[in-house]
């Protein structure tokens, strides 16, 4: 069975670092593939090489046409918008939050501080999207 690849869109090098932490300590980068791209721009291009992922998390703030952008291009796409998509942002605005929800975003998760709160988001999302929902890294 293949790893289920996660792309993580996301501009702040240290949110990244703290995902990277994160998924490492409770071994999601064990029993999975992880990617990065820091604009949903670059995931767009990933998206369009044919490197589609199993999940997406994706800040919503981000230069250029951020996360919101990012969720337009995967919805109109019939390839695309069954991939499952997880907002990950500071954002408590329930603006963002409907705007996600009506852009169809599967999940939209306030960003925690510090490492003790990434670690909590990682084991849940590995828990969630990698052992308990059907359809992510199911083969």
């Amino acid at each position: 069975m293949e790893k289920p690849v996660i792309l993580v869109v996301e501009d702040n090098k240290t949110d990244q670092y703290f995902l990277d932490r994160a998924f490492t300590s409770t071994g999601l980068n064990g029993d999975a593939v992880v990617k990065y791209a820091d604009t949903a721009e670059k995931a767009i291009q990933l998206l369009n090489s044919g490197d589609c992922p199993d999940v997406i998390v994706t800040d919503l703030h981000m230069p250029g046409i951020g996360g919101m952008g990012l969720l337009d291009y995967l919805k109109s796409d019939a390839e695309l918008r069954v991939i499952p998509t997880i907002i990950f942002t500071s954002s408590r605005q329930q603006e963002d939050i409907r705007n996600a929800y009506e852009k169809r975003t599967n999940s939209y998760v306030v960003k925690p501080f510090g490492a003790a709160g990434y670690e909590h988001f990682a084991k849940s999302f590995q828990d969630y999207w990698l052992n308990t929902n059907e359809g992510v890294g199911a083969n």
